[in-house]
């Protein structure tokens, strides 16, 4: 009877959230989590924290939501309910996709999927899941996959008549079309979910086709129109208390008010934005809100906030795609096909040679996927720090002129004025010279890391080109200072070598790289030694440290990919294993001397042939 009751409320809870009836929700699924908890009945507490996890994640308390969804899963799996499985493995995923925790969110949402594609069938969950995964695809840039997602989960709302689902799915449809260009298509798809959610009364539905209508609008040219969609959407948001919602608003105004000039409010309003995502802990909506905010302090002149405003943005993009999702996804499913074809060998009790021939080549697709991946993560770090330092060059290049040309001015009028002077002037004279003596070193400074920067970047340059490889080194070395600064002595010993052919931005990668784990595995004080020679048909640039070393075992495994957790996230360290693929690309090898406690030598070794032509 209690299993019977309970069930019957789980049911009633999930059917409510159609019609947003929030309260009754929450109510009948923690009654229904006291019933199966005092009876022991796992399958109704799995339902039951399933809907009040949905709830908590509408409501944007994501803390509470990413615990109910797992414990769901959890007790799902104890009560041996794929199904409740599955359905709580979706939220858990539209959770961590707002949070911006792509890997995991790709993870549980293909394991939902799986079951309702090979098992369940049932068209309403299973549109569910095709919607969500269209989401995600849309995320990470897979557009075509994510419409394709859209109309596989259309279908399947039709074939179930869930009429809500049908109307979420002409939303994304809507922002897919408007990706790719095509306006008309994409506003007659938002017109139809505005329709379709005024006539189920959905509130919440509205907002959002009133809110993906306004960014329509301003992208195309209509921006009266754009502000008056995304304040109604805002408001509806507001008296709903949805403030997750209300980020996406608020970005979008923001960007109204900077097209417009509008500054003041562009900043309050962008600034609201980024304090909610802050607290809720969506990691997207805040790189999204301090990439709006760099561009309206820099509309306002304020350089030095606009540059906190960018790192800030670059550092939290980086957290939530620093494993290049959209190949992520391309890896799931091959280990998903991986995983089926072993799963068929095993129900047929046979060692099937074509299926055994798939798995390798499945196999080793995965391997290459993993190799681009790594380098994507780099190339695209290397494009970000190439536009940084032209922005930087372009934005200092003014007041350094100014402040040199100050000084030659200064220059001149002490020189005029020096002869003859009374004592009280020639001593301020004597105290301005030495100002001006200051103010020379400190343009100097300036002037040297700016053609380091643009050196190291190797900005208006081609990307394959004759390089001075001691030049490299000096500007790696110049913009390292403030790591070196009170801690590591560098000594250069940088024998004449032959300029050679390379990609010098890459090659500048690799000495940075080498450069900051010397540096790194320093504890303390110490030394860092760079040499330069031509021996033995190389050309060779040796880097050694006084630093921990490395310990033997560990060696064969150092240019590898591998996996580190970071607190509670898990990165991909691929820096060692980037610079080999560079080295190697060019013909050449790095090579390492290390024991524990006695520091590390690496020999970055091109061939000398570089010298005189480029190696295909």
């Amino acid at each position: 009877m209690v299993a019977e009751r309970v069930d019957l409320m789980v049911q009633l809870a999930w059917r409510s959230r159609e019609n947003e009836e929030w309260d009754r929700v929450k109510e009948l699924a923690t009654t229904a989590l006291e019933l199966s908890r005092a009876a022991g009945y796992q399958a109704g507490i799995s339902g039951a924290l399933r809907n009040l996890a949905f709830r908590e994640y509408i409501q944007g308390d994501l803390a509470a939501a990413t615990a109910g969804a797992q414990e769901a899963v959890d007790a799902a799996q104890r009560a041996g309910r794929a199904r409740d499985e599955a359905e709580s493995r979706g939220v858990l995923a539209m959770v961590h996709w707002t949070l911006g925790n792509m890997d995991i969110a790709f993870d549980e949402g293909t394991q939902a999927l799986r079951y309702f594609e090979e098992v369940d069938r049932d068209p309403e969950p299973l549109g569910w899941m095709y919607s969500i995964g269209g989401m995600m695809r849309f995320s990470v840039g897979d557009v075509e996959g994510a419409l394709g997602q859209q109309h596989k989960a259309l279908e399947q709302f039709k074939s179930a008549g869930q009429r809500l689902g049908e109307a979420r799915c002409y939303t994304g449809m809507g922002t897919c079309y408007q990706a790719m260009g095509r306006m008309e298509e994409a506003e007659g798809y938002f017109q139809r979910s505005l329709e379709l959610y005024r006539e189920l009364g959905n509130a919440m539905g509205i907002s959002r086709a009133l809110c993906d209508l306004g960014a329509l609008c301003h992208e195309s040219g209509r921006d009266q129109e754009a502000l008056a969609l995304e304040l109604e959407s805002l408001d509806i948001r507001e008296r709903r208390g949805s403030r997750q919602a209300m980020t996406t608003n608020l970005i979008h105004l923001g960007r109204l008010y900077l097209k417009q000039r509008a500054f003041g409010e562009a900043r309050r309003v962008l600034e609201r934005s980024l304090a909610i995502a802050n607290e809720l802990g969506t990691k997207p909506k805040v790189f999204q809100a301090h990439q709006v905010l760099a561009e309206v302090c820099e509309g306002e002149g304020l350089f030095e906030q606009a540059l906190t405003h960018l790192k800030a943005h670059q550092q939290v993009r980086e957290q939530v795609f620093s494993d290049e999702t959209a190949l992520k996804v391309r890896n799931v499913e091959l280990r998903m096909a991986i995983a089926a074809s072993r799963r068929q060998a095993e129900l047929e009790h046979s060692k099937n040679e074509e299926l055994e021939e798939k798995n390798r080549e499945l196999a080793r697709l995965l391997d290459e996927l993993q190799s681009t991946q790594a380098q994507l993560v780099q190339s695209g770090k290397m494009a970000a720090l190439g536009n940084l330092v032209a922005a930087l060059a372009h934005e200092m290049n003014s007041p350094l002129g100014a402040i040199q040309s100050s000084n030659d001015v200064a220059r001149r009028v002490i020189a005029r004025m020096g002869s003859g002077a009374p004592d009280g002037l020639a001593k301020s004279l004597d105290l301005l010279a030495r100002n001006e003596e200051v103010i020379g070193v400190a343009s100097e400074r300036i002037a040297q890391l700016m053609r380091s920067l643009k050196g190291f970047a190797r900005i208006d340059q081609a990307p394959f080109e004759q390089v001075d490889l001691r030049q490299a080194i000096d500007h790696t070395l110049v913009l390292m200072e403030p790591r070196f600064r009170n801690r590591i002595t560098v000594r250069r010993s940088l024998e004449e070598i032959p300029p050679v052919f390379c990609y010098a931005a890459e090659i500048n990668q690799v000495l940075m790289h080498v450069i900051e784990n010397a540096c790194d595995a320093i504890d303390g004080t110490g030394c860092i030694d760079v040499s330069t020679a031509v021996a033995d048909g190389e050309i060779r640039i040796v880097v050694s440290d006084t630093g921990r070393g490395i310990a033997e075992d560990r060696l064969p495994a150092l240019f590898l990919p591998s996996i580190r957790r970071d607190g509670a996230r898990v990165r991909a360290a691929v820096s060692l294993f980037t610079c080999q693929q560079i080295v190697q690309k060019h013909r050449g090898e790095i090579r390492v001397e290390s024991r524990a406690g006695r520091g590390s030598r690496f020999t970055i070794a091109l061939p000398a042939e570089l010298a005189t032509r480029a190696v295909a």
